[in-house]
């Protein structure tokens, strides 16, 4: 027992400046672009269907050209069109609300399942650059 914690000491120790940076990151590039989001859901009580639609896709395509994982870009590319054309599709009232297809999600529904995949990921590509490899957040 004595060992294990000794090693998880080592490990605390040896991650602690990458530790730093990973929270700032956090913070800044994936919690801060969702404050609007927050603010609706915490004034209205919930998120409009256009607010979710178009967060989606500009979270999206805003994580997808920030990350160097090429998978990641072209999700984000991928996903910021489907959320703008859905968003589209919301404005001249076509969706009101309802799920989507056959699925039982409602358009907010999908936009907080895409925002969650793309935070989640992100969150680990990040902890990899900053922990991991010790990349600066920013350059300089």
């Amino acid at each position: 027992m004595g060992e294990r914690v000794k090693r998880i000491k080592e490990i605390i120790i040896e991650w602690s400046p990458g530790i730093d940076t990973y929270l700032l990151c956090l913070t800044t590039v994936l919690i801060l672009p969702l404050v609007p989001v927050m603010a609706e859901r915490l004034w209205k009580g919930t998120i409009s269907e256009q607010t979710g639609l178009i967060s989606a896709a500009m979270y999206s395509i805003s994580i997808g050209l920030s990350s160097t994982w090429k998978f990641q870009f072209g999700l984000g590319v991928v996903l910021s069109v489907l959320f703008s054309i859905l968003f589209g599709i919301s404005l001249a009232g076509a969706m009101s609300g309802s799920a989507i297809g056959g699925l039982k999600f409602t358009p907010v529904d999908m936009s907080l399942l895409c925002i969650g995949c793309i935070f989640s990921v992100h969150a680990l590509e990040r902890f990899i650059r900053h922990v991991l490899y010790r990349q600066p957040l920013l350059p300089g």
